[in-house]
């Protein structure tokens, strides 16, 4: 295996257990009023019958940065990341001008997929429009990890914290990922309180519960990382009922 596919797989490992990517537009999306029938189709997971309308109004109108937008962001909450990245690419530059909304979600594409420098130049450029934008830091945090860059990571999931104050999903996944830089730094102390903050925030982020036994464990807490274990049973239970128990960790 060489490095190229050990980083697709580390990096798909990372976002899956993070659930990383929003579901939800970034707050600079401004559709046109036209194509809000096909974008509330879409959020409805009726992706297929919004591609159907999409295409009809092109035909009539043009390939304008929106429809071509929606056209990749159908694909991307699908998960074919691959589908999604042919039409954002398109609606990056179409008709002359950059349209942001297209690289946020080319970069969340790319990241998916595993391509860690089109990912990161995707983010970089949406963030030059889009400066502070939390989620596309976030992200940038994330391919800091993969790309081994600890220091730099750790700063982006701060910077993180600071930009959105009041969303506590976005802080505690944040949070959670800075205390994993700690971690790996070998900062037990502080990474377990990071974790505690995390899970206060967001006590279903059954991933970061699994994380902070390990870290209690490694600090010398034996019961209380027990404890913690424990409720990351509970917490994958909640969000996951479905799952076996042996399907995380192996």
């Amino acid at each position: 295996m060489n490095l190229s596919q050990s980083l697709k797989i580390a990096l798909s490992v990372l976002v899956l257990l993070f659930g990383a990517c929003s579901k939800e537009q970034p707050k600079q999306v401004k559709l046109d009023s036209g194509l809000k029938t096909e974008h509330a189709l879409i959020l409805d997971g009726n992706s297929g019958s919004a591609r159907v309308r999409i295409r009809q109004k092109m035909a009539t109108h043009g390939e304008t940065p929106d429809a071509l937008f929606l056209m990749g962001f159908s694909y991307h909450q699908e998960q074919k990341y691959g589908k999604a990245v042919e039409w954002l690419q398109k609606s990056v530059r179409a008709n002359g001008r950059i349209y942001p909304p297209a690289l946020h979600f080319l970069g969340w594409s790319y990241l998916y997929l595993g391509e860690v420098l089109a990912s990161k130049k995707a983010f970089d450029d949406f963030l030059l429009v889009n400066p502070g934008e939390p989620d596309s830091m976030f992200a940038l945090g994330l391919l800091s990890m993969e790309l081994g860059d600890l220091k730099h990571a750790g700063e982006l999931f701060a910077m993180v914290s600071s930009l959105a104050p009041h969303d506590k999903l976005m802080q505690a996944k944040a949070s959670a990922r800075w205390a994993d830089v700690l971690a790996e730094q070998g900062n037990w102390l502080e990474a377990v309180s990071k974790y505690e903050h995390s899970l206060e925030l967001n006590p279903d982020l059954y991933e970061a519960w699994y994380r902070f036994s390990q870290a209690l464990k490694r600090i010398g807490l034996e019961n209380e990382s027990a404890v913690a274990l424990q409720s990351f049973q509970e917490a994958r239970h909640r969000v996951h009922p479905e799952w076996q128990a042996t399907r995380f960790p192996e």
